[in-house]
Parts: structure tokens; C-alpha cells; sequence
């Protein structure tokens, strides 16, 4: 049935009464009438809920359905018969009346006959009924005189239609053909569908002043607006329904006694209409939608006395608003849109053109009051100021806009732009109303429901006069309907009275109080409060005096721009030290219901802990403690001052208790602290079920109910930074006890920092012959003198001081000269090559003004491009590499420079070197830009991929396409490389993308193919995902040994830093070009390679003999040497990098818990990299049992940022937290390593064990993440048993990485989709090898052919017991299929020839993506370092997006999340939905702003797709 006939609302005036009278049915659909289809009983429904009068629905002898109708209480006699044929709607009802006057009874017959046969095709019931009425009303005087005529006639003297009681009484009129039993009542009850449907279409009634109660199992009874529910997809049945309310009165009870006083079908026999009258004065008096406009008088004519009543009491009544708070529209972009439409509909209809709304006086009403005395309005104005602290929390900085989004109506009487719904809002309005309640001030005009809106055009009474209507016509604004009007910022609220009288010379309203939206003003010792910040910073070396007084004297005049002085504390505090975390002290916000354990948890606390405690409940403590509702806005106010006052004494730890179950909550206190130098910590106590609410409500000393629990769970909002501990459980299995966690926590927050020598910064220093030529060239203009050095990194590693050349001299040239009225600056070029300038370009800070620091250099230099420097004749300098130490954050600390390596490894206290050696540690890759010590070139063309031959090409494209080649050449073509003709991968793919991406080297593709093959090209590496650092393709008419030979020379050039090259090529000419070329660069290391003389790797065995050119394809190579040829298996130096990455490991572990015996007792290595695959490593670490999981992470993490490490990760998983470790190696890819902590004893510790197993035993019981740690170690003790030897687990390593690759294709792989792990395949592969273990597998294939076959009898439920709940049950079904169409390509004669492996692994996919639409996610950070970690991040919480859309009926098909620089992007699959994709922009929109908040870097999320955006 179509929406526009199920949303119909109906009006039918009478003449005999001033107001809209509504009919409905009641119907009764028997399973014979269910077979007419669904749509008939749809269209009953509908019916039932748009009339209030008796239906009658019944079978005939020829199985027709039969409609009895009485469509008019004015005309009762008149019944309706609608008889629905087979086929309907597409056959026409048959209408027929009785109760008709004989006069009319054929003209409205054929009337309605005739309308029957013009909505032939669409549902017509309602349609007709209502024909029915508007005739009857439009021949209402004929049918008088013909029912007159009738009843003068007629001789039994009772009227037509109405029947007498026993009693000689008349009773109401019944319907002909309705059975009445003998004895039963008048009217059964109405049910409560019929309630809801009443409620839901009759347009007379406002469904905001309707209230529900349903009976939860669990709670009890829980009431809620109407409108707040989803009546087509109900959360409860509908029996639970207990009781209906009408504003405050209960209009429908089913608990007993029973009544219902909408319908009167029990009770007194009132109906809704009625007690709507009787709301009449306050319903037609009230402004239409929190208005604040008095209602126009009437000066244009005359009114009906009524009317004119009920205007004069309006205004004359002493309970309507005489004032309102609110917020004014004077956005820009907001205003000119809402005039826009107003001109649009006064165009259309100029009488409207009084009741616009000018735009100055545009507002947004929070609430309406009525003010009687001076006294209450400055009461008013008290609770006003009052309010900041709330204000500033909800539209904090960022200041929280207002979203204007789309055109409404208040019962066509007023037309407003509506407000993005927000909870906040709606809280802010209703707390705002409450607090003027409890200071005694009436509140009259406000609906119960909250609407967030500002009104533009209101039909007042003269103007409907004026117009001769009664409502607007919606017609007029429909074309703007969804308009998006623009935000506006909430800057402040006023308080002004209602009427227009006093207009002040900005066109607004008269402002009786205006509060702003100005974070100095939260607490009125916070100005002070920061004011001695900046002055404590300046003493502490973080800024200079005069920044310190500049901040001081913003902040005590109340400059509004707290978002640049809350910036400047936070980079400040960022400045003073490498993580803003070393800050001076702790706050502790705690979050959690009310009864979760959360003062019990701090009481613990103070056992280890001297804790300052802010709590709203400490407001209440005296004697004995008694929560008052009624001053909760004061005991937050008192948490406030608490707060604020343990700011000012600077009290090392803070801890703030309250329930803070939204964000904006405790927000206040968050940014306090960071301008304040403190370090932040939330902890969440966890609710996961029914039960724990139930728990929290029988323990909570503040007597709240369940039901007051449940709200709060309902509105509770998620804190992704938040650190969520379990709350105090102590019955049957459910025991926990968060204070251990949190305590350790806290410790390693609170460990004392000791002043510990560090490196500032690298530089090069100049001599003082550099620095006197250097001021002749360019005399200083500013009265602090610089001319001291060149930076090369601020707070570099370890490993970049030590790979410096310190102490030897370099000589630099100086470029240009460039300054303003602040700083002065010379920019240099570095004439002796080191690994020295980390700045995107080198100089020398000359001079600057008081108070400017050095740095401002770069900002001047790099200003409009560079245009700021002036070229200048350069002259030589000189410089000497050194180190600056300092030993503590102050700037007022000493500071030495060293030159010495010796000396700078005693001053660091480093031990990396035990046997006294002075070389540097072993490098990884620093934060400065790499320098290029390494060139790979790489031929195309028979190298690096088979490409098509001419010949095979040629044939093979007409095959496909059925079409000639299109081309008179050929290897000049782009299509020569692109689809349908397919390229290989060559001899030298494993060395290509083995050599792609290594730190300090660059990876070239050097083809002899001309320019237009470009895209071509590209394609080709875009398929196998590999791309090189250049793409060099041939320009001119040279040939290509010259063209490659002079491409290498200029490669040369340009890196003078290159140490190494190596070059990969297939002809004799270009390989001697090189060997000629090797001889006039001899100080260079040559490595010159014949690609044709590669072998093919062997995994699993010795290598075979080289195959001959291009007829690979076609070779039956196996399985093995292909993934081997992909690079899918680990190389030699990929091991030596792995090997050092695990001692890095080891070592960093014994020294973080002081460990001093065999330290690789202390590591279990399990995952994949044992079985023999390319891929990161699994370490399972022993702790000792006094460390917490959090704080092993953290002091591994400490020592490896020692040794140089920079890309560390903390995962946040309760399950099992892991730490995620990336080493960066100059010269090649980089290995990553995934922690887990197993916490035994010290014997343990020291002892060991024999297997893995029996570290089970020495776990404790409630330490469950330990347990999940060590399970890797034990699956892999069994893994190795089943494998029994070396040849039999590559074949495993084999066979998990084609199962991985073949779900990778199908877009069933990657963990951050939650899809199948390598653990799942790993298992799958040694299961199969456990069933086999009789039987010879004697090779990868058939291995690969056994699992498989394994795979596709498995069942679903095989698969769930498989996966747990790791993998979400949708991904079943496509799972099976996959399989089984992979084991029907392995089973292929063809199967494993090159081409047959290929389509399997590259090209073939079974999983469709018709039907889906793509969304990509893109993360961009402010830095590439940043990259990685945002990377990790989004991993982990990309899986919970998806479950999300899963959860919401979308099908999601994997894709991957990738780093491009200093972006992230995650892209993949949902399926195309006709319905709306709530599930998906909802899910997608949590994601963003969890990205958005990640707090380890600065960075944006943009979701595009349309889907995200609809």
C-alpha cells in the first residue's frame, strides 16, 4: 500500500459545530479474509485509525468480503456497504446505501459508483467513505427535508435508525446488520492498538502530548513520550501497553479499574476530544510551538463573540509566558536562507506577508516563564549567570552548532526551521526549565517535548480571517522542505520578555540578562587560576616573560578567544617535555552508574594514594547522608568549586566521582586540567547485562530504583579513550575486584620523574671565524644575537645522536637572508653531504626581538612560498656536528654540548655496548628524512613481469573481444598491458617487492617502454599492489641501453649520499651499459644482476633449473615456487631483521623488570613467523606477577623508545592487551612485533618451565589475559607435534598462505573486518594434517586439495565452533561458497601451471560485488609518523563499525586499511538496501568521531560515500 494513503489525514467539518469531528472503525479480519492479501487489511487499519465509529467486516455466500460502514454521526442513519470483489483493487468496489432518503438514494449511488470506477487500480475504501461524507455535508439541507418527509410518514412513530430500550428509553443509533448478543455490555474495551492508532493518524491530536507505559519484565512499568517509540518496529508487544496519558492525566488504564476516556468505550464515556476541550484555553491560548509572540488583535473586522473571548482571556491571563530565554540567529549563511524561502512563500501568497518573522528577531527558545515581580526577575537573572558552567560544557569548545536542517509546522498553524536533534540540547532546556521551577518561578508555554526550532512564519487569527482559512497550506514550503539552512553557533543565552514593545537598536529583543558562552567565566576563580599558570610556565623555562604576561593579561581582561589561549597553554605544555603526559599531576575522572562500585573504588585508592576527591554526593554529607534531588545543580556546582580549589593548591592527585554518563559531563574538567599541566585518565566501570543493573540497584546508597538506573544506561555515551575495568562483582563465578588494575594504573602514572640527561637537540655549531663573517654579511637587526648554529633535529632518538658524525667539520653556504619586525634568519646549503638536515630548509636564526623564540625562523622562511628570503651572493661557513644534553624539562637547567660519542654514551647512562666497543647500536630508522645510501633499478619487461609477446597477445585479444587488434604497433600501446591480455610475474618479482619500500634506499622501474604506455604500466603494478618510488619510462629517439645508462648517471647526481646500487635487466646491452658505468663511479658498490639468470625460488625444496623466457606461463612450476615468486615467504635478510627485532625485544623486557639470568628464557615466539611465513611476530613475554598488564606494556614501551624505537603501539583490549612494536631498519622492510604479557611468580620467572602448558598452572585464576596470552605458545608446542618435521610445516606455511590469499581475493581477509584470522587458517590446515597423518601428502597441492575438501563439508555450525566470536556469523555463508569454488579450481587439469595459479590467487573471485557500494573512510595526520599509529588505531576499532552495519541488516564485504602517506584509508563493501541506511551512517559516524578523538595524534576522518552522507 503506498505511504501517501497510509499517512492520510482526514478533516470533516460539520456545519452544526466548531470543530473537526473524526470517525474511525473497528474491524475484526478473519483468517478467510487474511487470504485477500495483506494490503486489504493494511487498508482496514488505516481506516480503523482515521475513523471513531463501529465496522463491520464479514464473509458472503460467494466468499466476497463485505464492508459495513456508518461514515457521519450527523447523518447516522445513512450506512455505507462496500463489497470488496476477487481482484480487487484492480476491480472496482460495489457500493451500496441504506438509511438513505428514497429522493437521494440513487443520485448519491451512482455518485459513489461512478468514484468506485475512477480509483479502479488503487486501494479506494477511504476514499470513497470519504465522498460519502462530503456529499452528505454539501446535501445536508435535502437530506433534512427528505429524512422529514420519511418520518411524517412513517407509522410506528420511532425514528429511522434508532431503537428503543425495554425501558421506553431512546438509545444510541445502531448500525443495520450488526449483532448484538443479548446481555453483553455496550462496548467492549478498546484495545491498545487501537489507542496508538488513534493517537498516530488523527491530526487533531499532537502526539508530544501523549505519554506511554509498558511493563518491562526486568524493571516494571517504564514510562516515555509517545513519540519516542518505533510503532513499526515496537521494542515490546503490545499487551504490555498499561496506560495512556494526556499531558499529566491518565486517559486509558487497563491495570483496573478499567477505562477509557479516548474512544468511551468504558468509564464515564468521555472521549479524547473532550478532555482536549477541556485543555481547550490552555491548547488555543498557548503559543502554537513555544512561541513568544502575543497573539495579534483583531482590527480588521468584526469576530464572533466566542472568538473574541477567548482572545481577550488569552491575553488578559495572568499564567501565560511574559518571558523567554533564548539564543539569537545571526548567523550569515542562516539568515539569508530563511529569507530566501520567506520571499519564496509571501510571493506565492502575499496575504501571508504579516505573519513573517523579521530576520533580526530570529531565535532559538530554550524555555518560556512568567515573571510577576522585580524580585523574580532578578531571581531569574541569579539563575541565568548560574547556568554558565552548564552552558560551556554542552557547547564547549569547539563550540557545539545548532544544525538547522529542514522546514516544519506546528499544526499548520506555524511554520519553523527545525534543529538537528541532540540530547544535550534537550537536557540543556529541560534543566534550564527545572532550575527556574525550583526557585518557584511558573513556566507555563513549554511542551512537555522539546523542540529544537526557529520560527519564520505564524498564521495568526485575523490573518486566517483575513485569508478565509484555518490552516496553512503545506504546499507553500514543500519545495524547501529539506533545505539545509546552515549552523549557528550558541554564543550565549538571553533572557528577554515576550512582545515586540521594547525592540533595542539592534532589531533584537530587549535583553533583561545575557549570559555568554566564555569558558573564564565557568568558575569565577578560574581566571586567577590560569593567570598563575602562565606564570609558573615562564618560571619553569616553558614560555618567556612576556608571553607569560601577554597570556596573563588576555585572561584577566576576559578576551573571549579561549580557544587561542587554550591552545597556547596546551602547545606550551606539549613544548616542555616529549609527552605531554609528564605533566605534574593526575586527574582521575571516574565514570559509572549510580551503585557500580565507583567511591569504593577510590576509597581503596586512598589506601596508596593522598587523593583529593570532588564529588556532587559530598554535597550531601553530614550526619547521615540524604540525596536531594532537588539541589542537584547545586552539588555539581559544589564538585565545581571542589575541583577548582584542589587546582590552586596544586594537588598531585584529583580524582572527580560522579556518574558523568555523558561526555559534555566531566568535558569541563578534562580541559581544566590540560591548561593546567595535569596528566588526564578516565576509568569506566563496565555494565554489561541485566544483572549488573539489578546489582547496582539493590547496593546503591542514594536509593535510586532500577528504573532511574535504566535511564541512565540509556543515555549513556561512549568514551573511547576511556580505560573500562570490570566493577565490584562478589557472587557465584562473577567476581572481580577493579582496584589492583586501576592502582598499578595510577602508579606507573604517579612514578616520580627523576631528572634523567637527555638529548635536546642535533645541530651544527658554527666557528667563530663563521659566525663573525656571517654578521658582516648581514648585520643584526633585533637586539637578541643569535648566529650560533645550524638545527639538524629537536629531541632526536638515540640512535639518530648516535649515528651523527660528532665532532667532524662541515662546511655550508650561505643563500639568502630573510626577516621581519620580529625575527631574522640566513638560509644555508650543506656543501660536505652528511645525514644531517631534518628541516625542510637548513639556516640560521641571525637576531630576534625580546620574547621571540628561535623557531619562529621557519615560519618566516617558509611564509608565501619562500618569497620572504632575499638571494644573496653566498659566502663559505663552517660548523662542527655536536649534541646538546640537557639534564630536566626546565630551560633554566644546565645544558652541555659533546662533540664525543664516548662521552655522550656516559652522560645517557647507555649499556647498549657492555664490551666497551664505541660503535653506534645497532640502527634503526631515525625521525629525521631518510637520506638516499641505496638505488635498485629494475627492467620491466621480462624482469620484474612476463608481459604479453606480440604474437600470443594478438591472438588472444581477439578472443576475447572478438575484435582485431585496434593498433598499428604494438609494444608502444597502452594496450599491450591493459585487460583483456594478462602480464606475469617475472624471475626478478620476489627481488622487486622485497627491495620496495626499504628506509634509506630507493626503488626505481626503469622501462624501455615509451611515455604512452604510462597507464599501461601502472595498471600492471597496480594488480599485484606493488608500486616503486619512480617510474621512469623512455622519452626520445635514443635507444635504451643509452637512455638507461644516462637515467642511472642522473640518479647518481642527484643522490650523492648513494653507497650501493643494484640493477636488474635482461639484455646484454643494457647490462654492459652499466658495467661501463660502474667504472667511472668505483667509490660506489655495483651489484649488476642478469634476470634471465635468476632461478625461480623454491620454498619447500632445492631450486629447479631456470626456466626459459616466457614459457613459464604455461609451466607446471607448483605451488610453492609461486608464492615463493610473490615474495610470500621470508628472506634472508628478513630474517636477520626479525632475529634483531626479537633480541631488541628481549633484551629491552630484562632490563624494564630488572632481570638478570637467561633472558631468552623470558620469550615465547608462536604465530606464523615459526611455521616460516612473511609476516609479523607473536611474542609471548613473562612478567612478574606484581605488574599489570597496562603497566608491562609501559615500561617495555619506555625502554624501547631508549633504544631508538618510534613506532609503538598500546592496545586497549580487556581480553588480552598486546603491544604493537614496528622496527624500522635503514636499507630494509621493516618488522613488526605483536606483545603479550604472561604475569607468573618470581620462581617462575627465574626457574622456567618445560612447556608452555605448564605456564597454565602458574597463572592465577582471575588473571584471564594471561591466559589468553599464553595460549598462542601451547598451540604452537601442538602444532609442532602434529608437523613432526621441517619439510611437512612448510607445506603448511604453503598451504596457509594460499587459503590466505584466496579469501584476501574474495574479500574475505583482514582482521580489522573481524574476518577469518591466520590462527583460524593455521588450524583449519592442522586439523586437516592431523585427520591425514596416515596418508602421504606429498605436496603443497595436495595439501591444499585436502584442506579444502575439508572446508566444503564443514556446516555452518563447524564454522561458528571454528571462528567463536571472532568472526561474525554473516560471514558464513560466503565463506562456504568460497571454498568450494576454490576446491573446484584446484582440482582443474590446468592446476598449477602459472596461469592456472594466477586466476586463482589474482584474478578470480566468487563473492559478487554487484549489489554493493563502495565507502571509503580517509584519515589524514598532521605527520607520517602519526600514520602508523592512526593505523593501529583504526584496525582495531574498524571491526566494531562493521559488526555495527551487520547488526543493522548490511552485508559488508572486507576490504583493507592501508597507509598513503600521512593518511589512513579503509575501504570496503555494503550491500545496497532499498530501505534507509541508518545502521551504516550511524556506525560510520561513530567511527569518524572516535577517529577524530584519537588522542596519540591530531588527525581528520572524511567518509565518502553517499550511503554515509544521505
Amino acid at each position: 500500500m503506498p505511504n501517501s494513503f497510509l499517512r492520510c489525514r482526514v478533516k470533516i467539518s460539520t456545519k452544526s459545530a466548531r470543530k473537526q469531528v473524526f470517525f474511525s472503525f473497528r474491524l475484526t479480519v478473519d483468517e478467510s479474509m487474511a487470504a485477500d492479501g495483506s494490503d486489504l487489511s493494511s487498508e482496514l487499519e488505516a481506516l480503523h485509525a482515521i475513523y471513531d465509529q463501529d465496522i463491520l467486516v464479514w464473509q458472503d455466500d460467494a466468499d466476497l468480503t463485505n464492508i459495513a460502514v456508518r461514515p457521519s454521526l450527523r447523518f447516522h442513519e445513512l450506512q455505507l456497504q462496500l463489497c470488496v470483489p476477487k481482484g480487487y483493487p484492480g476491480v472496482p468496489l460495489r457500493v451500496s446505501l441504506t438509511g438513505v432518503p428514497d429522493g437521494l438514494l440513487a443520485s448519491i449511488s451512482q455518485f459513489l459508483n461512478s468514484k468506485a470506477q475512477s480509483l479502479a487500480g488503487e486501494p479506494s475504501m477511504f476514499n470513497i467513505a470519504s465522498a460519502a461524507s462530503e456529499w452528505m455535508e454539501s446535501n445536508g439541507k435535502n437530506m433534512q427535508e427528505e429524512a422529514s418527509q420519511d418520518h411524517e410518514s412513517s407509522s410506528n412513530g420511532v425514528q429511522q435508525g434508532v431503537r428503543e430500550d425495554p425501558a421506553g428509553e431512546k438509545a444510541e443509533p445502531s448500525m443495520q446488520g450488526f449483532p448484538k448478543e443479548e446481555g453483553s455490555p455496550k462496548h467492549s474495551m478498546r484495545t491498545a492498538l487501537d489507542v496508538i492508532n488513534r493517537i498516530r493518524w488523527d491530526s487533531n491530536l499532537d502526539i508530544r502530548d501523549f505519554t506511554v507505559a509498558y511493563l518491562d519484565r526486568f524493571v516494571g512499568v517504564i514510562e516515555g513520550p509517545f513519540n519516542s517509540f518505533d510503532w513499526e518496529d515496537l521494542m515490546f508487544p503490545q499487551h504490555r501497553v498499561q496506560y495512556f496519558k494526556y499531558k499529566n492525566e491518565v486517559i486509558w488504564d487497563k491495570r483496573g479499574p478499567l477505562f477509557d476516556n479516548v474512544f468511551g468505550s468504558r468509564g464515564k464515556g468521555l472521549k479524547i476530544m473532550d478532555i482536549v476541550e477541556r485543555y481547550g484555553d490552555a491548547v488555543e491560548e498557548a503559543p502554537i510551538g513555544n512561541e513568544v509572540e502575543s497573539p495579534e488583535s483583531d482590527t480588521e473586522g468584526s469576530e464572533p463573540d466566542g472568538e473574541r473571548t477567548v482572545e481577550r482571556r488569552y491575553k488578559n491571563d495572568p499564567t501565560r509566558p511574559n518571558y523567554f530565554v533564548c539564543t539569537r540567529i545571526d548567523d550569515p549563511e542562516v539568515l539569508s536562507r530563511i529569507e530566501g524561502v520567506q520571499r519564496s512563500i509571501v510571493d506565492t501568497n502575499p496575504g501571508l506577508a504579516s505573519g513573517v518573522h523579521p530576520p533580526n528577531l530570529l531565535h532559538v527558545t530554550w524555555c518560556m516563564l512568567r515573571l510577576r515581580t522585580p524580585e523574580e526577575i532578578e531571581k531569574a537573572k541569579s539563575i541565568m549567570k548560574s547556568i554558565v558552567p552548564e552552558l560551556v560544557s554542552i557547547f564547549s569548545s569547539p563550540q557545539l552548532a545548532v544544525e538547522f536542517e529542514k522546514l516544519g509546522d506546528f499544526r499548520d498553524r506555524l511554520i519553523y526551521v527545525k534543529g538537528r536533534e541532540n540530547a544535550a540540547f534537550t537536557w540543556f532546556s529541560q534543566h534550564l526549565m527545572k532550575r527556574f521551577q525550583d526557585a518557584g518561578i511558573p513556566t507555563p508555554g513549554n511542551h512537555p517535548e522539546f523542540t529544537l526550532h526557529a520560527s519564520i512564519l505564524r498564521l495568526s487569527r485575523p490573518m486566517a480571517r483575513k485569508l478565509n482559512v484555518t490552516f496553512l497550506d503545506r504546499g507553500i514550503y514543500l519545495p524547501f522542505q529539506n533545505t539545509c539552512f546552515g549552523s549557528q553557533t550558541v554564543k550565549g543565552i538571553s533572557l528577554c520578555p515576550t512582545g515586540r514593545e521594547n525592540i533595542q537598536p539592534d532589531g533584537f529583543y530587549e535583553r533583561v540578562c545575557e549570559v555568554k558562552n566564555e569558558f573564564l567565566d565557568v568558575h569565577p576563580g578560574v581566571p586567577e587560576l590560569l593567570a598563575d599558570r602562565a606564570s609558573e610556565m615562564a618560571e619553569e623555562g616553558l614560555m618567556s616573560l612576556e608571553e607569560a604576561d601577554a597570556l596573563g593579561k588576555r585572561i584577566e581582561n576576559g578576551n573571549s578567544d579561549v580557544e587561542n589561549i587554550e591552545e597556547a597553554f596546551e602547545r606550551r605544555n606539549v613544548c616542555g617535555g616529549e609527552d605531554w603526559e609528564a605533566g605534574s599531576g593526575l586527574v582521575l575522572i571516574i565514570r559509572g552508574l549510580s551503585g557500580s562500585g565507583k567511591s569504593s573504588l577510590l576509597r581503596d585508592l586512598q589506601v596508596h594514594f593522598d587523593i583529593m576527591v570532588c564529588s556532587a554526593d559530598s554535597y550531601f554529607d553530614g550526619e547521615s547522608y540524604q540525596c536531594d534531588l532537588g539541589k542537584l545543580a547545586d552539588a555539581h556546582r559544589h564538585c565545581l568549586d571542589q575541583f577548582v580549589s584542589a587546582l590552586e593548591r596544586r594537588h598531585p592527585f584529583i580524582a572527580v566521582d560522579n556518574t558523568n554518563s555523558r561526555l559534555w559531563e566531566y568535558g569541563l574538567f578534562v580541559r581544566l586540567a590540560k591548561m593546567m599541566g595535569f596528566r588526564v585518565k578516565v576509568v569506566e566501570m563496565a555494565c554489561t547485562n541485566i544483572s549488573m543493573l539489578k546489582d547496582f540497584a539493590a547496593r546503591n546508597v542514594h536509593g535510586i530504583s532500577l528504573a532511574v538506573i535504566n535511564k541512565m544506561f540509556d543515555r549513556w555515551e561512549v568514551d573511547p579513550e576511556a580505560v573500562i575495568v570490570q566493577p565490584f562483582l562478589d557472587h557465584g563465578e562473577s567476581r572481580s575486584d577493579p582496584s589492583e588494575e586501576v592502582a598499578g594504573m595510577c602508579m606507573e602514572l604517579m612514578k616520580p620523574t627523576v631528572p634523567q640527561a637527555q638529548v635536546l637537540y642535533t645541530a651544527l655549531f658554527l666557528t667563530g671565524k663563521s659566525r663573525a663573517d656571517l654578521l658582516r654579511l648581514s648585520p643584526p637587526m633585533h637586539k637578541n644575537v643569535k648566529v650560533d648554529h645550524v638545527t639538524i633535529a629537536f629531541r632526536p632518538t638515540t640512535t639518530h645522536a648516535f649515528s651523527l658524525p660528532l665532532g667532524s667539520t662541515v662546511k655550508i653556504r650561505v643563500t639568502g637572508i630573510a626577516s621581519d619586525e620580529l625575527i631574522q634568519a640566513a638560509t644555508v646549503d650543506l656543501l660536505t653531504k652528511h645525514s644531517l638536515d631534518s628541516q625542510r630548509v637548513p639556516h640560521i636564526t641571525i637576531s630576534a626581538a625580546d620574547g621571540v623564540p628561535s623557531k619562529l625562523s621557519n615560519d618566516l622562511i617558509a611564509r608565501n612560498n619562500g618569497s620572504e628570503v632575499r638571494p644573496c651572493t653566498g659566502i663559505d661557513l663552517e660548523g662542527v656536528v655536536a649534541c646538546v644534553v640537557s639534564f630536566g624539562e626546565s630551560r633554566l637547567v644546565p645544558l652541555e654540548r659533546v662533540v664525543d660519542k664516548g662521552r655522550l654514551r656516559s652522560l645517557l647512562h647507555s649499556d647498549s655496548d657492555s664490551n666497551g666497543n664505541e660503535d653506534e647500536p645497532p640502527i634503526l630508522a631515525t625521525e629525521a628524512p631518510d637520506q638516499v645510501e641505496e638505488i635498485f633499478v629494475f627492467d620491466f619487461d621480462d624482469t620484474v613481469f612476463d608481459t604479453p609477446l606480440y604474437t600470443e597477445a594478438i591472438r588472444d585479444y581477439e578472443q576475447h573481444t572478438g575484435q582485431p587488434w585496434p593498433h598499428r604497433g604494438f609494444w608502444g600501446q597502452k594496450d599491450s598491458l591493459l585487460p583483456p591480455l594478462k602480464s606475469y610475474p617475472g624471475p626478478a618479482f620476489q627481488d622487486f617487492i622485497t627491495h620496495c619500500g626499504r628506509r634509506g634506499a630507493l626503488t626505481v622501474l626503469m622501462t624501455g617502454r615509451i611515455e604512452t604506455t604510462r597507464e599501461g604500466v601502472e595498471s600492471v603494478l597496480a594488480s599485484y599492489g606493488v608500486k616503486p618510488d619512480r617510474l621512469i619510462l623512455k622519452t626520445g629517439g635514443k635507444t635504451t641501453s643509452v637512455y638507461k645508462v644516462e637515467e642511472v648517471r642522473n640518479l647518481l647526481y642527484e643522490f650523492r649520499s648513494v653507497k650501493r646500487i643494484k640493477l636488474w635487466d635482461d639484455l646484454c646491452e643494457n647490462l654492459a651499459g652499466f658495467s661501463t658505468l660502474s667504472k667511472r663511479w668505483e667509490h660506489i658498490e655495483w651489484d649488476i644482476i642478469d634476470s634471465l639468470a635468476i632461478f625461480p625460488p623454491h620454498f619447500e625444496g632445492p631450486r629447479r633449473p631456470t626456466r626459459k623466457r616466457k614459457e613459464g606461463v604455461g609451466d607446471e612450476l607448483g605451488l610453492s615456487t609461486y608464492m615463493s615468486t610473490l615474495g610470500c615467504f621470508p628472506d634472508d635478510c628478513w630474517k636477520r631483521n626479525t632475529k634483531a627485532g626479537i633480541d631488541i625485544v628481549t633484551r629491552c623486557w630484562a632490563k624494564a623488570i630488572g632481570f638478570t639470568g637467561a633472558i631468552r628464557r623470558l620469550a615465547s615466539v608462536f604465530g606464523s613467523y615459526p611455521i616460516g611465513r612473511k609476516s609479523d611476530v607473536d611474542m609471548c613475554l613473562l612478567a612478574p606477577h606484581t605488574f599489570t598488564h597496562k603497566s608491562c606494556m609501559s615500561a617495555l614501551e619506555a625502554e624501547l623508545r631508549l633504544e631508538g624505537v618510534r613506532r609503538i603501539y598500546q592496545g586497549h583490549s580487556s581480553r588480552c592487551p598486546r603491544l604493537k612494536v614496528q622496527f624500522d631498519f635503514i636499507g630494509s622492510l621493516p618488522v613488526e612485533c605483536d606483545i603479550v604479557f604472561c604475569c607468573v611468580s618470581i620462581d617462575v620467572l627465574k626457574n622456567g618451565v618445560e612447556t608452555p602448558k605448564g605456564l597454565l598452572k602458574c597463572v592465577e585464576g582471575k588473571d584471564e589475559p594471561s591466559k589468553v596470552a599464553v595460549e598462542g605458545p601451547i598451540f604452537m608446542e601442538s602444532l609442532q607435534k602434529v608437523t613432526k618435521n621441517s619439510a611437512r610445516m612448510k607445506q603448511l606455511a604453503v598451504v596457509v598462505e594460499a587459503l590466505s590469499r584466496i579469501l584476501a581475493k574474495n574479500h574475505m581477509k583482514g582482521n580489522a573486518f573481524h574476518c577469518p584470522r591466520t590462527f583460524h587458517l593455521v588450524k583449519l590446515a592442522a586439523r586437516c594434517l592431523a585427520k591425514n597423518r596416515n596418508e602421504e601428502l606429498e605436496s603443497s597441492e595436495q595439501f591444499l586439495v585436502a584442506v579444502l575438501e575439508e572446508c566444503a563439508e564443514m556446516k555452518a555450525a563447524d564454522w561458528s565452533k571454528l571462528f567463536k566470536e571472532f568472526v561474525p556469523q554473516e560471514y558464513v555463508p560466503p565463506l562456504q561458497r568460497i571454498m568450494k569454488h576454490a576446491l573446484g579450481k584446484v582440482k582443474d587439469p590446468e592446476f598449477p601451471k602459472w596461469k592456472a595459479m594466477t586466476e586463482l590467487f589474482k584474478e578470480y573471485g566468487c563473492v559478487s560485488t554487484s549489489g554493493y557500494s563502495s565507502i571509503e573512510v580517509k584519515c589524514t595526520c598532521e605527520c607520517e609518523e602519526d600514520s602508523w599509529m592512526l593505523l593501529q588505531y583504526l584496525t582495531a576499532r574498524a571491526g566494531t563499525c562493521v559488526r555495527n552495519i551487520l547488526a543493522g541488516g548490511f552485508m559488508v564485504l572486507p576490504g583493507e586499511v592501508t597507509i598513503e602517506k600521512e593518511s589512513v584509508v579503509m575501504s570496503f563493501m555494503v550491500e545496497e538496501k532499498s530501505s534507509e541506511p541508518v545502521a551504516v551512517q550511524k556506525a560510520l559516524l561513530m567511527l569518524k568521531e572516535e577517529v577524530e578523538a584519537f588522542e596519540f595524534c591530531k588527525c581528520s576522518c572524511l567518509v565518502d560515500q553517499e550511503l554515509a552522507t544521505a
